[in-house]
Parts: structure tokens; sequence; C-alpha cells
């Protein structure tokens, strides 16, 4: 619906074909649940909601947190998406769960979705996009 007697508007993102050359990187969370982790008594919930990540590229730092219910009858963007511009490596990823257990991975490469899992040494890629699932060797620092 228009405001104020405006017309509509209809806004496309088609990505490279409409000349958008910009990289980014998807990280999706997966807590430990109820269960012992390390020297933690339990792990995060399974969604990872309030856990806090922290990406350093070329360009800076970003910073997301996994949020829910901060819409009435929608629901929060279960992924983290950062935009990282024209850099086509991430330096660090850094994640901070509410469990208290911190997760770091260095040297990420861009334009890919990733599931990562409390206090799982390798990362997977998401196999919901029609992928297999990979992981990146190297734990986490």
């Amino acid at each position: 619906m228009p405001w104020y007697g405006q017309a509509f508007q209809l806004y496309r993102n088609e990505g490279t074909t409409d000349g958008n050359v910009n990289n980014w990187l998807d990280v999706r969370l997966v807590g430990a649940d109820p269960g012992a982790l390390g020297s933690l008594a339990h792990g995060s919930n399974r969604d990872g909601i309030g856990t806090r990540l922290t990406l350093t590229s070329a360009s800076g730092t970003q910073y997301r947190q996994i949020m829910s219910g901060s819409s009435l009858g929608a629901g929060d963007q279960p992924a983290a998406h950062f935009g990282v511009g024209l850099d086509v490596k991430v330096k660090s990823l850094k994640i901070d769960w509410p469990s208290g257990y911190t997760q770091t991975y260095t040297d990420l490469t861009a334009n890919q979705r990733l599931v990562v899992t409390e206090g799982a040494a390798r990362i997977g890629t998401d196999p919901s996009r029609g992928r297999s699932l990979s992981l990146c060797d190297g734990p986490p620092h």
C-alpha cells in the first residue's frame, strides 16, 4: 500500500545480473543444547538466540546478534548476514555464545552460507541451498 498517495514501487535484487558485485557471508548457528560443553555446565539454545558475532574483513569490523521475538506475527532471520563489499576473504569471525563459549575462525572465503555448531572444530556449509555438506578444516582458535 503506498503512503500518502504515492505510487507503488517494486524493488528487485537480482545480484550479479543487476550489476551487484559485492560479497557476503551468511552464518547459521546451532547451539549445543543443555548438555555439558567442555568446562561449561551447559551449551546454548539450539537456535543460537542471543549469540553475538564479530566479523573482521579488510573493509572493517561488523557486529550481529541473533535475536527472536522482535516483530509481532513474524519471525526473525535465524542467520547472521554480513555484506563485505569487494572483500573476497574474511579475516576473522568471532562467535560469543550465550553459554560463555567462544569460537573464532580465520581466513574464511566470502560468498557462502556457513553452519557453525557450538563447540565444533569445523564449519559446515549450508546444505539447504542444494549443496552437499562440506567442512572447512581447522580447529577454532
